[in-house]
C-alpha cells in the first residue's frame, strides 16, 4: 500500500503507539531506501500525540468522527519523497495536515501543504469531487485556528476545532484503501515525460494536460504527413503555444511516435533545435536503450539543428534519411546574415530548410514550433516573416498549415507567398503546462514586462490562488532557505539559481553568470537539470547560475530569478543600459525576451 499507515480513527486512537510508528519506519525503507532518523522519529511522536488528543477530543464530540478514515504518510505515486504527513478521509472532505514543529508559520511549509492538497484535487481520481482542505498545524505554537484563503493554520490545542470549523460533513467515506490505491496521474516535467515517451510508457491522462490540446495537436500533424506522403506535396506546418504549452513534448511526441510506426529501416523524423542546453538535457535525461531495438533513442530523435545544417545544407551535401524535421522555436531561426557568420551560406535558415525540402525525393514535411517572445540572441529578431520570405523563393508549391493567431498576431495572413494556406485551430496549444494550474502566469509575465503594472497587480491573487506562488526578497540566502525547505524530502524537485546573461551585480551576492562560469556550465547543463540533489553539478546545489541561453525550453519546480541591474523600472517604463553600445539591432527587445524566459521557467512559483 502507498502509505505507512491507514485505518478509521477509531482503529489509531486504539493502536498501540510503537506498531504505529514501526510501520512509518518500514514504510519509508520500503519506499525510498531510506532509514528513519531521529528527527523522522521525532516529528513522528509529535504529531501522534497531538492527534491522539485531538481527534480524541473530537471523536467524545461527534459521533461520525470514529468511522472517519485517517493515512499517515501518503506517497504521492510517481513523485518520490512527496508524502503528506496525514490525509483525514471526512465525510465529503479530504483534509490534508502538515505537521510542523515551529512556533511561527513559514511561506515554505504554507506553500508546501497547499501544494499537495492542489495536486490531489487535481490528479487524483478519487478526491476529484470532494472538497480539499489544507491544514498546517505549528505543534509549538499556541495560536488559535485561522483561515488564510483556502487553507488553515493552527498551533496543536487547536486542531479538534479547526476541523470542526472546515464544515466537514456527517457521511459515510468509502473504503480507505480504495482511496489510496485510486488513479493519481501528475504532470510529469519535460524531462519526465520525455523518458516516459521513449520508455513507451503512455503519458497521464491529466484533464489538464489533454485541455491544452497536445493530443489533438499530434494527431492532426500526423494526418498532414500521411497526407504529403501519400500526395508526394511538400508542406510547412506551424503549431504555436505560449511559454510550457507543451510545445516541446508535441515535437517529440510526435517524432517518436511516427517512428515507431514506420515500416522502413531508416527513421521517419528528427526533433532538431538550435537551443544546445536543451538538446543536452534531453540526451543526457533519455540516454540509454530503448526497450525495443539496441539504439540510442536520445541520439536518433533528437538533434543540435547546428549538426544538421551542417551535414545536409550543401548543395552537394547527401540527403537526409527523415522527410520529416520538427524545429523547436521556428520563431528564432537565424537571419541570412547569421547564417553566413556561421556557415557561409548567404541565406537565412529558413530558406535553408525549405531549399532541402525541395531536393528530397517526393515529399517532404517541415514543422514548427513557435512560442512568442522567445528571441534572445543577435540574428534572431525577424522571426517569423523570414519564413514567408523563403516561401517566395521556392520553385515548388508549399501548403501552409497554422492556425488563426499567434500571440493575437493574425499569424494566417503573414503567409502570402505559400501556394495555399490552411487554418487549424487545433494546432494552437494556448495554455501553460508547466505552471500546472495557474493559466494566467503567461499574461501575468507579458503584463509586467509591457508596463503595465496595474494589469500584472489584478492578474497576481488569481495565479496564486491557483497555487502559483510569487514571492520577492532582497535577502538570497532566504530565497535558498525557502526552496530547501519547501522541498525537504522530495527527491525529484528541482529548483536553482537564475540570471539574465547581462547583469553586472549577482557576484556581489554571491553568484557568478561571467562568461567563464557559463561556457563551464554549458558542458554539463544535463546534470544541473537531471542530476539527483546530492550531485555537486544539480541546481539544487544553488551554486551554478543558468541563464536564459542555459535554461530556454526547460523548467524547474521553483527557480530563483535573481532579476539584475541590466533592467529596472525608470518610474514609468523599463530600461536598460545605453542601447547605442550595444552591437544588437534590438538590445530592448532581446533583454525584455531575456526576462520572459527568466519568469516563465517555474512549475510551482
Amino acid at each position: 500500500m502507498r502509505s505507512g499507515w491507514y485505518g478509521s480513527i477509531r482503529e489509531f486512537l486504539a493502536c498501540d503507539r510503537e506498531n504505529w510508528i514501526q510501520n512509518l519506519e518500514s514504510h519509508l525503507l520500503s519506499s525510498l531506501g531510506d532509514v528513519a532518523s531521529r528527527s523522522n522519529r521525532t516529528a513522528w511522536l509529535n504529531s501522534h500525540r497531538v492527534l491522539q488528543d485531538q481527534l480524541g477530543q473530537l471523536a467524545s464530540r461527534r459521533a461520525d468522527v470514529g468511522d472517519w478514515g485517517i493515512v499517515f504518510e501518503y506517497e504521492l505515486p510517481r513523485e518520490r519523497g512527496r508524502r503528506p504527513d496525514v490525509v483525514i478521509l471526512a465525510g465529503q472532505s479530504v483534509l490534508v495536515l502538515e505537521f510542523k514543529d515551529f512556533a511561527d508559520t513559514l511561506p515554505a511549509h504554507v506553500d508546501q501543504v497547499a501544494a499537495y492538497a492542489r495536486d490531489l484535487a487535481s490528479y487524483q481520481s478519487a478526491t476529484h469531487h470532494h472538497s480539499v482542505i489544507p491544514i498546517l498545524v505549528n505543534t509549538l505554537s499556541s495560536s488559535p485556528p485561522a483561515e488564510s484563503g483556502s487553507l488553515w493554520i493552527t498551533g496543536a490545542a487547536g486542531l479538534a476545532s479547526c476541523i470542526e470549523r472546515t464544515g466537514v460533513s456527517i457521511e459515510p467515506w468509502m473504503q480507505i484503501a480504495d482511496w489510496i490505491q485510486s488513479a493519481y496521474a501528475p504532470l510529469p516535467s519535460l524531462v519526465r515525460a520525455a523518458r516516459m515517451i521513449f520508455r513507451h510508457e503512455p503519458l497521464p491522462r491529466i484533464k489538464q494536460a489533454e485541455s491544452t490540446g497536445v493530443n489533438e495537436a499530434v494527431t492532426a500533424v500526423a494526418s498532414i504527413i500521411e497526407h504529403a506522403r501519400s500526395r508526394s506535396e511538400r508542406h510547412l506546418v506551424f503549431v504555436t503555444g505560449v511559454p510550457g504549452a507543451g510545445k516541446t513534448l508535441t515535437g517529440l511526441q510526435l517524432v517518436y511516435t511516427l517512428t515507431l510506426a514506420h515500416d522502413g529501416d531508416r527513421p521517419a523524423g528528427v526533433f532538431l533545435s538550435g537551443n544546445g542546453p536543451l538538446v543536452s538535457v534531453l540526451q543526457y535525461a533519455l540516454k540509454g536503450p530503448a526497450k525495443r531495438g539496441s539504439f540510442d533513442p536520445s541520439r536518433v530523435f533528437v538533434r543540435d539543428v547546428l549538426a544538421f545544417v551542417r551535414d545536409h545544407i550543401g548543395p552537394d551535401s547527401p540527403l537526409p534519411p527523415e522527410h520529416v524535421w520538427v524545429y523547436d522555436e521556428a520563431q528564432r531561426a537565424w537571419d541570412a546574415d547569421k547564417v553566413a557568420e556561421k556557415h557561409q551560406y548567404q541565406m537565412s535558415e529558413p530558406e535553408m530548410f525549405l531549399r532541402l525540402g525541395e531536393r528530397m525525393p517526393e515529399w517532404a514535411v517541415m514543422i514548427g514550433l513557435i512560442g512568442s517572445g522567445q528571441e534572445i540572441f543577435r540574428g534572431e529578431e525577424r522571426g517569423m516573416e523570414q519564413w514567408n520570405q523563403a516561401l517566395a523563393k521556392m520553385a515548388s508549391n508549399w501548403t501552409v498549415h497554422c492556425p488563426s493567431l499567434d500571440a493575437q498576431k493574425r499569424l494566417a495572413e503573414l503567409f502570402t507567398s505559400a501556394a495555399t494556406v490552411e487554418i487549424d485551430e487545433t494546432l494552437s496549444l494556448d495554455h501553460s503546462l508547466r505552471s500546472h494550474l495557474a493559466l494566467d502566469l503567461p499574461s501575468w509575465v507579458a503584463a509586467l514586462l509591457t508596463g503595465d503594472i496595474a494589469g500584472a497587480g489584478s492578474l497576481a491573487p488569481t495565479i496564486r490562488s491557483a497555487g502559483f506562488n510569487l514571492y520577492i526578497t532582497q535577502d538570497i540566502n532566504a530565497a535558498k532557505e525557502y526552496v530547501r525547505s519547501r522541498y525537504a524530502g522530495d527527491e525529484d524537485a528541482r529548483y536553482g539559481l537564475l540570471a539574465s546573461n547581462k547583469d553586472r551585480s549577482l557576484p556581489k551576492f554571491g553568484g557568478r553568470n561571467d562568461y567563464p562560469i557559463q561556457k563551464k556550465l554549458k558542458n554539463h547543463i544535463g546534470p544541473y537539470f537531471v542530476d539527483p540533489p546530492e550531485s555537486r553539478r544539480s541546481c539544487r546545489q544553488l551554486d551554478d547560475v543558468a541563464t536564459p541561453f542555459e535554461c530556454q525550453g526547460l523548467e524547474l519546480d521553483f527557480p530563483i530569478v535573481c532579476w539584475g541591474d541590466d533592467l529596472w523600472w525608470d518610474g514609468s517604463k523599463w530600461a536598460i543600459r545605453d542601447p547605442r553600445r550595444s552591437q544588437e539591432p534590438d538590445p530592448y527587445r532581446l533583454r525584455l525576451n531575456g526576462y520572459q524566459v527568466l519568469l516563465t521557467r517555474g512549475r510551482d512559483g
